[in-house]
């Protein structure tokens, strides 16, 4: 290197130096700022080092061949944003760029090398999520990324290059020999700086996620009553421990640093007499790859006290692939109350007994006991019986897993057995459901203050892991005055009660009475009836005729269903159609609407038009466009006689998919129109963005004109609207001539009310 090369080189450097070391010295400036993007510092550290490495390569060029030189600035640049977030990327280029400024006297190509690297770079993190307050939504750098990145360096390089305007030499000179070479350099270098940068980060993400884990389940392990533990096997095949929690020290007398380094420290102290249960436990739970084994024995800790140890292990059939070898985990819990309580009573018999009588995992009485409970030898005169059920159960097990719901259970029923009055039983009916037992007599509490006192012990959030776990819950009692009420039915009217406080959308306690159970007896019988009504097409349809106004000329029908029960009687649309809803039975009840009601019309000697109402459902789960192409062809109706209404409420919560189905079924020649308008959100603003032919201003409106000028100024402000934006409007529900008259005067065309005809059958036409 010449002399004169070698004082531009050391320029260069020291320019580069003063630009990173400005750019350190603004963020250092705005550091306060720059905090509240919650940017992290190291990303834009990283950006630094991009920029840095850019700078370099402007410095230190690759010689191609003489006279041309390969600037790789273009591969850190373009990886910047990619791998370390927008703020890196930006910060990368703005040393890149100030660099390449103080190398010449004036601006280079290679600020326009810059700008394209740069710019494909902030793109594409922008694609992957990052955005300027940090990280969201990331998906991750990836080798796919890493070749989109590869595949545009050659154009970043190439295109600063190209001279548009000189077809001649289209090309820089010195690109003209080598151009596909270094294009090629350029791809391939980038992919693989790429591809090892891709690979670091996912390797420090993985470290970083195991070392979360790690602390979570140290959190974990430190609130479990109990020592949670991981062994192995060692080379002479002995048991190694590789994990054990601090609890060993309070459950065992013992350091679990002591244990994991020597396992006898552990095993010396193990009864002999119990040593055989616990080999045979290692080894079932070395042979079963599914389900835990459970082993109890004894262990004398170092102050001379035995405890009972219970010990539940099982196989970890992950990690023991990862490790090459069996890992089991396991929880040892201090058992020695209960054991020694069965040794009292004769061990063998009791623990027969004990576990027939009692859950497993909370140690409460099940419900065979809880049966025994509630039967007259166990409580005499007045009685109460407490049904509880945890609500969020399934919730708690998706976002903590299920060990922390059995944790959940567990902490339910030692809170329920706290605040549980003396004479008490707390029982667990199975799942998330606990009951309480409270005997009669005359020192029985106030059923509503203890119901309110429970409601307050076990509420309360718990935490787990320094998180909230929810305790929400529902609650029904019984209370029984009669000591010859049968036990099950005991439990059943509690289990009625809380089935009515499960039905509240708020947790609730709900005592039972006779109207409950004949509540939802009823309804019981009246969700039967509709089943049958429907498989048996057991409604019918009436129609309610629109006229015009003034002359009353007809111009069409409104389908309206009707359901004769046998030996009830006609039962109404607004008592039926919401369990229909609420049952999932309404795209069955809608289909038969649908289809009788065109099949019905299309045999009329008249042709007006008809509508038939559609529950919101279609918009959301159901193919509204495929039905009434079915319906449409099973009739022959002509589509433009066919009227849909749609609720208010049911177009505007998705608009953007209700107007795709609105144009899908204008396409058919089917008209849309809007029900019940003024029930719900009354707004007009979407009567320009849904593709709605006709409205039908809400009864509620009309009632209220002759009244009300302020529901007079409404429906004259609807109606006028509708007519520019040549909208049709129906006005429902018009019961009086004066009513009638008004709405013609200002100019409603369509009038639907018992004024020109109550809702009855169409006579067939004369054969």
């Amino acid at each position: 290197m010449e002399e004169t090369e070698f004082l531009q080189t050391v320029d260069a450097v020291l320019r580069g130096v003063a630009v990173l070391a400005g750019i350190v010295g603004v963020m250092v400036l705005l550091r306060p700022q720059i905090q509240r993007f919650a940017v992290p510092v190291q990303d834009l550290v990283n950006g630094l080092l991009m920029g840095l490495l850019a700078v370099v390569a402007m410095t230190v060029p690759v010689p191609l061949e003489p006279g041309h030189l390969v600037d790789l600035r273009i591969i850190p640049l373009l990886l910047a944003a990619p791998s370390s977030g927008l703020a890196a990327g930006t910060l990368a280029a703005a040393a890149a760029a100030a660099a390449s400024v103080l190398w010449a006297d004036g601006p280079l190509p290679g600020l326009s090398q810059v700008a394209l690297s740069s710019g494909f770079g902030l793109v594409m993190a922008w694609r992957m999520g990052w955005r300027w307050t940090g990280r969201r939504q990331v998906v991750g750098f990836k080798l796919r990324h890493v070749a989109e990145l590869a595949a545009f360096a050659p154009f970043a390089a190439m295109l600063p290059e190209l001279h548009w305007g000189d077809l001649a030499a289209p090309i820089t000179p010195q690109y003209q020999a080598n151009w596909l070479l270094h294009l090629v350099l350029l791809a391939g270098a980038t992919f693989a700086v790429g591809a090892i940068l891709a690979a670091y980060i996912r390797q420090m993400s993985m470290e970083a996620l195991m070392a979360t884990a790690r602390e979570q389940l140290a959190t974990i392990a430190a609130n479990i009553p109990g020592v949670v533990y991981r062994r192995g096997f060692g080379p002479d095949g002995g048991i190694e421990f590789r994990y054990m929690s601090a609890r060993a020290r309070e459950v065992l007398g013992l350091d679990p640093d002591a244990v994991i380094a020597d396992p006898q420290v552990f095993l010396s102290r193990i009864n002999t007499d119990d040593l055989a249960v616990v080999t045979q436990a290692i080894q079932l739970a070395s042979a079963r790859r599914s389900g835990p084994v459970i082993s109890e024995f004894r262990v004398t800790k170092p102050d001379g006290s035995v405890v009972w140890i219970q010990a539940r292990s099982q196989i970890n059939p992950v990690a023991s692939e990862q490790a090459g070898e069996t890992l089991a985990e396991g929880l040892a819990l201090d058992v020695t109350a209960r054991k020694h309580a069965e040794l009292a009573a004769g061990q063998s018999r009791l623990e027969m007994l004990w576990a027939q009588d009692h859950d497993p995992l909370t140690h409460l009485p099940n419900r065979r006991m809880l049966s025994r409970l509630c039967a007259g030898a166990d409580m005499t005169g007045q009685g109460m019986l407490m049904r509880i059920n945890l609500r969020d159960s399934s919730l708690v097990n998706e976002l903590f897993g299920g060990a922390a719901g059995d944790l959940r259970i567990i902490e339910a029923g030692r809170r329920l057995t706290e605040a549980a009055p003396a004479g008490a039983t707390v029982a667990r009916m199975g799942g998330d459901e606990f009951a309480v037992v409270v005997p009669g007599g005359t020192a029985m509490p106030d059923p509503q203050r203890l119901v309110g006192t429970l409601v307050e012990a076990v509420g309360a959030p718990y935490r787990l892991s320094g998180q909230l776990v929810p305790m929400r819950l529902d609650l029904g009692y019984a209370i029984r005055t009669d000591a010859e009420v049968d036990p099950d039915r005991f439990i059943q009217m509690a289990g009625i009660a809380l089935e009515a406080a499960r039905t509240r959308e708020l947790p609730a306690a709900v005592v039972f009475t006779p109207q409950i159970q004949e509540s939802r007896q009823q309804r019981r019988l009246f969700d039967q009836a509709i089943e049958a009504a429907i498989a048996s097409e057991g409604f019918t349809i009436v129609w309610q005729p629109v006229v015009s106004a003034p002359g009353r000329r007809l111009l069409g029908r409104e389908a309206l269903v009707r359901w004769p029960r046998p030996d009830v009687g006609e039962v109404g649309p607004g008592v039926f159609v919401p369990r229909v809803e609420a049952m999932g039975l309404w795209p069955k009840l809608d289909t038969f609407v649908l289809r009788r009601a065109c099949r019905e019309a299309a045999a009329w000697p008249e042709k007006p038009w008809i509508s038939v109402n559609m529950s919101p459902g279609w918009l959301a789960v159901g193919d509204l466009v495929g039905e009434v192409k079915v319906a449409l062809a099973d009739s022959g109706l002509d589509p433009s006689r066919l009227w849909l209404e749609l609720t208010e409420r049911a177009l505007v919560e998705d608009a953007p998919k209700a107007a795709e189905e609105i144009r899908q079924l204008n396409a058919l020649g089917v008209r849309v129109a809007i029900d019940d308008f003024g029930a719900a959100y009354s707004s007009l603003s979407y009567l320009d963005k849904l593709p709605v032919a006709k409205i039908k201003i809400d009864k509620s409106l009309i009632d209220d004109i002759e009244a009300s000028s302020r529901s007079r100024d409404i429906v004259t402000a609807i109606v006028d609207l509708c007519g520019r934006l040549e909208v049709e409007v129906v006005a429902e529900g018009v019961e009086t001539l004066e009513q009638f008259e008004w709405l013609a005067a200002i100019g409603c065309t369509a009038i639907q009310g018992y004024l020109t005809g109550r809702p009855a059958p169409v006579p067939p036409p004369v054969a």
